[in-house]
């Protein structure tokens, strides 16, 4: 069984980053916490989807973003639990070798980076996750993966993006203290999904 991560809001405070530098380029004091869509167009109306990407293909970027808190004690914990951990992320190819590099650094443990270019059409839905579980915080991936198991982390209450139906056959998590306890259950019980995959 393989383990899928997204990337920005999954494993890093990117959506935080990302508002703190528009506050500073508009002078502004929004609370990222208030971010109800992804192109940010909420707290910042003006600001074009150009803008939005060169933040995410900033320096500045990749030096502000942290983890999120136990990201790398679970990832760590769960290395040998998994046949393969891997980053599954859209960007630019400027946003993905800079996530490529940022992976590379901050897990000395074997964690492979799927890029998908950002081409406006392609999704998470390319990539073949039926051997696995993918978390993220973007319930339309989640929709359009094929993952055994689904995880929703909502690190944000008010985003639109993570809004989810109750009929939904998702893990709902607001931490990754939550995700460890989700990975270790299936860790230890993996035939109950990996039945129909054999």
């Amino acid at each position: 069984m393989n383990l899928y991560i997204d990337f920005d809001n999954t494993i890093v405070n990117s959506s935080e980053v990302i508002v703190k530098m528009l506050n500073e380029k508009f002078g502004g004091n929004k609370d990222w916490k208030k971010l109800r869509r992804y192109d940010f167009k909420d707290l910042f109306p003006s600001c074009s989807y150009w803008e939005i990407e060169r933040c995410f293909e900033s320096d500045k970027m990749f030096e502000e973003v942290e983890l999120l808190p136990e990201v790398y004690e679970t990832l760590n914990s769960f290395k040998d639990k998994f046949d393969k951990m891997s980053v599954v992320t859209i960007g630019t190819d400027i946003n993905l070798e800079k996530k490529r590099r940022f992976v590379k650094d901050r897990f000395p443990f074997d964690i492979e980076l799927i890029g998908i270019k950002n081409d406006g059409r392609s999704n998470k839905g390319s990539v073949d996750m039926r051997d696995g579980v993918f978390i993220d915080d973007h319930i339309d991936c989640l929709h359009s993966s094929n993952a055994k198991v689904k995880i929703l982390i909502k690190t944000s209450e008010n985003s639109e993006w993570s809004k989810i139906e109750p009929n939904d056959d998702i893990y709902v998590v607001s931490n990754w203290y939550e995700i460890y306890s989700i990975l270790d259950f299936i860790t230890k019980n993996k035939e109950i999904y990996l039945w129909d995959t054999l």
